[in-house]
């Protein structure tokens, strides 16, 4: 609301621009991609550099329509990412294991997501701090100014944890392929899980 200056409309626009994304972002992977395993695999990896870089520029966008734009992509590449793991978590679990897996995978998801939420108010205030001392909190550049409250500093951090999963998701993959292993099977019976 402050960083825009656009209020309860504001905040309205980037919530609708994160549903959107959220609903269209699986739809049209799925239909490019399709359903075979080995590309969504690699889908994976592309998803989670999609997602840090258009939240780095979610983070650095002087006005509400291009927040808007960057918080889209960077939701319908995030929601590809977690729609095609889950798929294929489901692909290759056996079939006596599923329920477990699911509830190890969330509760850690919920957990990090407490994690994030408690973390970033202290460093939005921190960002806040430092940007302050050393910037007086914008950056000028010639007629531009692009405010640096501490929020944005939290966001390009945040944004930079995603990029770095996103590399290691990408070069975990690629060493998979080269291994010459092939993508997740299914689980078609309860002897496959012994």
């Amino acid at each position: 609301e402050n960083i825009f200056e656009a209020g309860a409309i504001g905040m309205g626009a980037l919530f609708m621009a994160r549903g959107l994304g959220a609903l269209i972002g699986p739809l049209l992977a799925r239909r490019l991609v399709g359903e075979e395993p080995q590309r969504m695999v690699g889908t994976i990896g592309a998803a989670f550099l999609l997602t840090g870089g258009f939240y780095v520029l979610f983070g650095a966008t002087p006005t509400l329509a291009w927040a808007a734009l960057a918080l889209f992509m960077a939701t319908m590449a995030s929601n590809v990412l977690w729609v095609f793991s889950s798929t294929l978590l489901q692909i290759s679990v056996p079939d006596a294991y599923r329920g477990r897996v699911f509830a190890a995978m969330y509760t850690l998801v919920r957990f990090c997501l407490l994690i994030s939420m408690a973390a970033g108010g202290f460093l939005s205030d921190g960002f806040h701090w430092l940007f302050e001392v050393a910037f007086d909190n914008e950056i000028r550049v010639g007629d531009s100014v692009l405010a640096l409250p501490g929020v944005r500093g939290a966001l390009w951090l945040g944004a930079l944890l995603i990029l770095m999963a996103g590399v290691l998701a990408a070069l975990s993959l690629r060493s998979r392929q080269g291994e010459g292993r092939r993508a997740p099977q299914a689980a078609t019976s309860r002897e496959d899980a012994s």
